[in-house]
């Protein structure tokens, strides 16, 4: 299956919603009408641009996005690349991280997680 090409599209903003809602339709009607995977958006250091694009793609537009600072960017390294290419593989259903079976007993893990609840305080998305 051939991949599309990215698409981009620089967005100002003050009518940021507007436009990237048209910019995700775009997108679609490009593509026959399928969703995107996921919008990678670049932002600069601009405090209210994350919050109003993580709402529109995570939650109304129900598709991932991963936002990077334009500074980030800049002086990227290996290790800053790799941290961002494996949140995205991690948004698209892949795995990061295998605990190989044979190589310890499973009474000798540690199991360590911490709840996400940024979401649901932030944007107040109700539980179902």
């Amino acid at each position: 299956m051939a991949a599309n090409p990215p698409l981009v599209r620089a967005l100002q903003s003050g009518e940021l919603e507007d436009e990237f809602k048209a910019f995700f339709n775009d997108i679609k009607r490009k593509c026959n009408g399928a969703k995107p995977q996921i919008i990678m958006a670049i932002v600069h250091k601009d405090e209210r641009t994350y919050p109003i694009l993580k709402r529109l793609g995570d939650t109304e537009l129900e598709m991932p996005t991963q936002c990077v600072r334009l500074g980030t960017l800049q002086k990227a390294n290996a290790q800053v690349i790799h941290n961002i290419v494996i949140k995205i593989n991690s948004k698209l259903g892949g795995t990061n991280q295998v605990i190989n079976p044979t190589s310890r007993k499973q009474e000798e893990l540690y199991y360590i997680g911490r709840p996400v609840r940024e979401a649901i305080s932030t944007y107040k998305v109700k539980l179902s």
